[in-house]
């Protein structure tokens, strides 16, 4: 997954988004986890930054945009 997969990604049933956003998230937290690991005092901020420039800013807000509510 990558910017480009959230912003081409059809609209798609809620229970589909809520699972991407689950994997975003647990890569942000894994990462954060290794950042604060290696001694990374603000772990959580640069994790944060690097899972924006993978995803793209705002990508949980852009895949709430793509759910479709059956």
């Amino acid at each position: 997954m990558d910017e480009k997969f959230i912003d081409e990604l059809p609209y798609t049933e809620e229970s589909i988004i809520d699972n991407y956003t689950k994997k975003i998230s647990s890569e942000l937290y894994n990462l954060s986890k290794q950042f604060e690991a290696a001694g990374d005092t603000n772990a959580h901020v640069n994790a944060r930054c690097e899972i924006n420039k993978k995803y793209g800013k705002f990508w949980r807000e852009r895949l709430n945009i793509k759910k479709t509510y059956i």
